[in-house]
């Protein structure tokens, strides 16, 4: 009744995926849960995409037609719909289905092991994430291809953020002006843009002239591909470098632009680390009150997403708010637990401004 009443049926795709799987009736079931994971997934719905693409998964089972790479792209977008929605083990666990039925395609793996990267980045583990990049990096050289240059020159800009990350910034630096280049020729602006990025955050923290030019290229870049998330992570750093020179007000300007754009792009763990970064602010200006409370909104995230870096970052802001308001016991424990989240991810530049604290 719902398709001969709809105009067309792709219009209550959800609903009908729903009622065709419950009917044991699993063709027209798969099909309209694709349709509709996708339509959610394109306006941000990632925890609607993921329950719509499991259900895609159960069916597509169930059908002794399903090819297998079909099954590998449908796990594949269910892990990068749990990816988006902060769900990092759950996305684990679908690109660990998904890894194996893509043997036979070294394109798709390639792009699936440059997903495990970031999945591992988040997780803290940098070793991996980086032999993970460098993997993606010399498939995707060795094959023909404007997408396949597009892909490297992604996966440079990204093994170039990696090393940044992990501390090795004359080597972030080599890479990523190897990606500008590499990136310029593919014609490719989200890998010039995070190319830039980390040459500007580089060049931020070894005090060398051009940072802020740099930024405002990698935010040009972002805006011209369109990517709301890669603008969200530049204007968030741009209001960094605003608060690093003490410009509170022009940092919080774009720490809230950031945060509509992480809004936007319905990424709560970004528009959560805003959080902490505004609230870093409000208790550098004695508004303790409502910095506490962003900060204890933002905690569940973290915890949530086992996103153990953001945790520690969130802890150390919240032992400040306890330390400025006397609750001197609870400031201590925060502060503790924090230092023991940067160790587990190997984050052992952030620990003697923590140490700073306790003393």
């Amino acid at each position: 009744r719902l398709e001969k009443e709809m105009d067309p049926p792709e219009d209550a795709a959800d609903v009908l995926s729903l009622h065709y799987f419950e009917a044991g009736d699993y063709r027209p079931a798969w099909r309209y849960a694709l349709v509709a994971a996708r339509h959610a997934y394109d306006v941000y719905a990632f925890v609607e995409a993921a329950g719509l693409y499991s259900r895609a998964v159960e069916a597509g089972r169930r059908l002794a037609d399903i090819t297998q790479a079909e099954m590998a792209a449908v796990e594949r977008a269910l892990g990068d719909s749990w990816y988006s929605a902060g769900e990092f083990r759950k996305a684990s666990d679908a690109y660990a289905v998904a890894r194996p039925l893509l043997a036979s395609d070294p394109f798709a793996e390639a792009r699936l092991l440059m997903r495990l990267s970031h999945l591992e980045e988040k997780l803290g583990k940098y070793a991996e994430a980086l032999r993970w990049t460098e993997q993606a990096r010399v498939a995707f050289h060795g094959m023909p291809g404007a997408e396949a240059a597009r892909q490297a020159a992604r996966a440079g800009a990204w093994h170039a953020k990696l090393l940044h990350a992990d501390g090795r910034t004359s080597e972030a630096i080599e890479c990523a002006e190897r990606t500008v280049a590499e990136a310029e020729a593919a014609d490719d602006a989200e890998a010039l843009a995070d190319a830039y990025f980390v040459m500007a955050k580089a060049y931020g923290q070894l005090g060398r002239d051009g940072a802020a030019s740099l930024m405002q290229r990698s935010l040009e870049a972002c805006q011209r591909a369109g990517n709301l998330e890669k603008q969200t992570d530049v204007l968030s750093n741009i209001g960094a470098v605003c608060q690093a020179e003490g410009r509170w007000d022009d940092a919080l300007s774009y720490y809230h632009r950031a945060h509509e754009a992480a809004q936007r792009a319905g990424s709560t763990v970004e528009a959560a680390a805003l959080n902490v970064n505004i609230a870093e602010i409000l208790t550098d200006r004695g508004e303790w009150t409502e910095a506490e409370a962003l900060l204890v909104e933002t905690l569940p995230v973290w915890k949530a997403t086992q996103y153990r870096y953001n945790l520690g970052h969130c802890l150390v802001q919240l032992g400040r708010v306890l330390l400025r308001t006397g609750r001197l016991n609870d400031a201590l424990a925060r502060l503790e637990e924090a230092k023991m989240d940067f160790l587990e991810v190997g984050a052992e530049k952030n620990i003697p401004a923590v140490d700073a604290w306790i003393g």
